[in-house]
């Protein structure tokens, strides 16, 4: 893993954001993480490590309207 970046977001998500290589190639990973009840969920943005400089403020906006309610 390389350029590793926790940011906080709000309403306690956090994104880890990231370069690693795949196969020989490289990608650019934001991972939202975010605790609801007991239950840890996790999502992913991916694009090539190219274009991280491009999605990398999209990526963490479009992690903020995540939103996922606990069963009741």
């Amino acid at each position: 893993l390389q350029e590793m970046e926790l940011h906080d977001l709000n309403q306690g998500t956090v994104c880890l954001t990231y370069v690693n290589e795949v196969d020989g190639a490289m990608y650019f990973y934001c991972e939202a993480i975010e605790k609801v009840a007991d239950t840890f969920w996790v999502t992913q943005f991916i694009c090539d490590a190219e274009n991280r400089f491009t999605y990398h403020d999209s990526f963490l906006q479009w992690a903020e309207t995540i939103s996922i309610e606990p069963e009741v």
